[in-house]
């Protein structure tokens, strides 16, 4: 349901840059299942609706997402929708991670070595260097291009 909030046109209309394919979305979920005429035609929708700011998203977690971005990687190019090289944050250091389960687990008022396994986010989820990006998507090089491109089209200031 989160997938289809995010893709409401007002809400979109708004941003400058839109991600299509994140572990858990519809495309991801086709890709999965491999029903690809029905990610064939979800992708060319979206396209239609976000012409200019559609990106097919790459991450990288564990192997089990090895599958989904090899056939989004073929997909997408067919489609005219550029490849993004991401990474899901959830802290800012690797040092982090037993922070961040401790959080989870105040927020479901649960102990911490009770926390469902999907509750609490991969052990890798802080920001990677250059270096780890390019480790990670290197066999995707037009995917590390569109995140530098992305970074200079976004320009966000906090007023102080």
């Amino acid at each position: 349901i989160e997938a289809f909030t995010k893709l409401d046109p007002r809400y979109q209309l708004r941003n400058p840059v839109m991600f299509v394919v994140f572990v858990g979305s519809l495309l991801t979920t086709l890709l999965l299942e491999e029903q690809t005429r029905a990610a064939e035609r979800w992708l060319g929708l979206l396209h239609e609706i976000f012409p200019e700011s559609l990106y097919a998203e790459l991450q990288f977690h564990n192997s089990d997402d090895h599958h989904w971005t090899q056939a989004l990687s073929t997909l997408a190019p067919s489609h005219r929708v550029p490849l993004v090289a991401t990474h899901a944050v959830e802290y800012l250091t690797p040092s982090q991670v037993n922070l961040q389960r401790l959080v989870t687990a105040i927020r479901l008022n649960t102990p911490v070595h009770a926390l469902p396994p999907d509750s609490v986010a991969a052990d890798n989820s802080f920001f990677l260097t250059e270096a780890e990006m390019k480790s990670d998507l290197g066999d995707f090089p037009s995917a590390l291009a569109s995140t530098l491109e992305i970074t200079q089209r976004c320009n966000f200031q906090l007023p102080l």
